[in-house]
């Protein structure tokens, strides 16, 4: 009962809810008009939303003032936002006949403008800067009383590549949203059968065979839980991604031995980065000395609490997809 209403039942509302989510941006937002420009539109909204209140939870944990909060949540939407492709906002675009160069190329050219425009990388040094000032100068606090340099930089980075994954892995799920959904469903699964497993073999056999845990970071975490959801989640990500046409479109893997190729490296690395995604948000946590980064979800923590692997296993597949688009 405890593992269907902590972990099965959570991931069912919100595989309901995003499917739904789905299917009326895939079928609206695809089309061409004032309906797939108002589509497309509200998409937008809905992911920014996201934005805010991610960055919102992660900064309350960080303890930010209303002021930095506002800043970094600026700052974070400009990112999302800057470089978004015009086609989506294009209102006589036709998703529908164009999905098959749309979905690779729009892709890589959003994340090729991603890291390649200099305002991203401006922006990430003002907010570094932004974090800097705040330890040393809005909290009135010597080095010698906020500890060295290197830990300074610790806490700052320990904000720094959470935004980065909630920026991208948000980013991605919204291009994915009305232009692949089959990929766009693999993402939402694979955290979702990772969590599940891994719970559920943790408590049934969990430390009985290899007695240490997983990472300090998460001692209740056990090797055999992972294992376990590693390879479920392996198995679930080669089945999908062999038997349905979410990669058919990509012009690099009409080779076979390409295809079969890409769909390992998927295989390894999106699980990894589910369990990874776990430690990295718990690891916010555990220095902070919180249980949840909110109460949005009652008796279930907060929206970053539900969505940490599924953000950073969004942003490796933004990348991976990026790769075999060109």
């Amino acid at each position: 009962m405890k593992l269907f209403n902590e972990r099965i039942l959570p991931a069912i509302f919100m595989l309901i809810v995003v499917l739904i989510f789905s299917f009326v941006s895939q079928y609206f937002g695809s089309q061409n008009g004032a309906i797939g420009f108002g589509a497309r539109t509200f998409s937008l909204i809905v992911f920014s939303i996201l934005i805010i209140l991610a960055f919102f939870e992660i900064g309350k944990v960080f303890k930010f003032g209303i002021i930095t909060q506002f800043i970094i949540i600026l700052i974070a939407l400009v990112i999302f936002l800057a470089p978004l492709p015009n086609d989506f906002l294009n209102p006589n675009l036709d998703i529908a006949s164009q999905k098959v160069v749309l979905y690779s190329n729009i892709i890589s050219k959003y994340l090729t403008t991603f890291f390649t425009s200099w305002y991203t990388y401006v922006l990430v040094i003002i907010l570094y800067f932004l974090l800097l000032v705040r330890e040393l100068i809005i909290n009135k606090k010597s080095l010698k009383e906020i500890g060295t340099l290197n830990s300074i930089i610790y806490r700052i980075n320990l904000f720094i590549i959470p935004a980065i994954f909630i920026i991208l892995g948000i980013k991605f799920l919204y291009l994915l949203s009305f232009s692949n959904y089959l990929i766009y469903l693999l993402i939402i699964l694979i955290p979702i059968i990772s969590d599940i497993t891994g719970y559920f073999v943790g408590g049934l056999i969990g430390k009985k065979i290899i007695k240490r845990g997983l990472s300090p970071i998460s001692p209740k975490k056990s090797w055999e839980g992972a294992i376990v959801s590693f390879v479920i989640s392996s198995i679930t990500i080669a089945l999908f991604l062999s038997l349905t046409p979410a990669l058919d479109n990509f012009d690099l893997l009409k080779d076979s031995i390409a295809k079969i190729s890409t769909i390992s490296v998927f295989s390894i690395i999106l699980p990894i980065g589910a369990i990874l995604g776990d430690l990295i948000f718990s690891l916010i946590k555990r220095v902070w000395k919180v249980k949840d980064y909110s109460n949005v979800f009652k008796g279930h923590g907060g929206l970053l609490d539900r969505i940490d692997s599924l953000l950073v296993v969004s942003s490796i597949s933004c990348i991976l997809i990026t790769l075999i688009s060109f």
